[in-house]
């Protein structure tokens, strides 16, 4: 599970101050999803201290702080670095954070930051005017929100589908074998990957049938997305048997995960990529579904690169890489590769898959 969906389930004041933004925002239609995340003022505060260096440092340059904005690409990654303790304060942080906003500025939520995602702007005219009403109700919403807030337009994430990928359904559309489970009370073998590449009929790749499978849950016409509705989306995935197990990606379940950690894809289409954890989705409306408890991952920001670069050197995953699993430390599962856009990609926490796999199908599984 993403650090912060752990910190929502304990932090009363936390969650209580999202879902005051989430009830505000609920009806709004320029509105596509909410995420957690950590505030990078605080983040690098954070880092400049577990590092061993004055995290102060750019307090006293403040009046040329854009200047010194590189220090946080001093740190570079952290992939090992110890799980961020979010209890810390830094009284720089404050300073910074309360003049980036009109809002009466809230120190115990100081490590956090909500990215409210609106929709692209319509490509029918006749609409555009009332999505600009709307988005600007949301920019609203966000100043006058506890915790520090920004709104983002980004493109609407698709389902990863593809002909020709490594796993391929009846009716054509292709996934990735992301790697194996095993039932511990009856010795059982499955391969996982995304229940939305099988809606209906056997795989056709590789002998693989479908033992067990889960779907999105489809949204009623006009209802809103939010985290706590009665067609939520937990859980997309499939089951498969009908092969013998060839070498597992993972050995483990990893553990929590948190911003910032890297992560190694192995996608039918894209190949090996490595990617750095982001955000943790509170909401989100996904292929006319509404999710929940996604972790967002990105290409790596740290090092002597400019972001830009590396965004471009490392695309989100492509059609075809839906099911591919997330590894961390090497042999360690994170999570699971459901959807993606042009700026992120979206995992299911492997934790949270295998929990609700076990409750759905009465089973008792591990990591093959």
């Amino acid at each position: 599970m993403h650090l912060l969906h752990e910190e929502i389930e304990r932090n009363e004041n936390l969650s209580g101050a999202i879902s005051e933004l989430t009830e505000r925002t609920s009806e709004n239609p320029a509105k596509q999803g909410l995420i957690l995340d950590i505030n990078p003022i605080w983040r690098i505060a954070q880092r400049l201290d577990d590092a061993g260096l004055d995290p102060d440092i750019f307090e006293r340059w403040h009046l040329e702080f854009p200047r010194y904005w590189p220090w946080q690409h001093l740190l570079g990654p952290d992939s090992g670095g110890p799980r961020p303790d979010l209890g810390r304060r830094y009284p720089i942080v404050d300073f910074f954070t309360s003049h980036a906003r009109s809002a009466q500025h809230d120190t115990k939520f100081q490590p956090f930051l909500l990215r409210l995602i609106a929709k692209p702007e319509p490509a029918d005219q006749e609409l555009v005017e009332q999505h600009t009403t709307a988005r600007r109700n949301l920019v609203g919403a966000a100043r006058e929100s506890r915790i520090l807030t920004v709104v983002e337009t980004h493109p609407l994430p698709q389902l990863l589908l593809s002909p020709g990928s490594r796993l391929t359904a009846g009716t054509g559309q292709a996934g990735t074998l992301g790697g194996y489970l095993r039932d511990r009370t009856t010795g059982n073998l499955f391969a996982a990957t995304c229940g939305h590449i099988f809606p209906s009929g056997a795989a056709s790749s590789s002998g693989w049938t479908i033992a067990h499978v889960v779907q999105p849950t489809t949204s009623p016409p006009g209802a809103p997305c939010t985290a706590n509705c009665a067609h939520i989306t937990d859980i997309d995935l499939a089951l498969l048997s009908g092969t013998t197990q060839a070498t597992n990606v993972a050995q483990r379940l990893a553990g929590a995960v948190w911003n910032g950690q890297l992560v190694d894809m192995d996608g039918a289409t894209s190949g090996q990529r490595t990617y750095e954890i982001g955000g943790a989705v509170v909401e989100h409306e996904i292929g006319g579904a509404c999710w929940r408890k996604l972790i967002q991952v990105h290409a790596p920001l740290g090092g002597i690169l400019h972001p830009a670069a590396q965004v471009a050197l490392t695309p989100t995953p492509k059609p075809g890489d839906s099911g591919a699993w997330l590894r961390q430390n090497t042999n360690e599962w994170a999570g699971m590769i459901v959807v993606s856009n042009a700026l992120f990609g979206y995992a299911l926490c492997s934790d949270l898959l295998v929990n609700e796999a076990n409750q759905q199908f009465s089973l008792d599984l591990e990591v093959a």
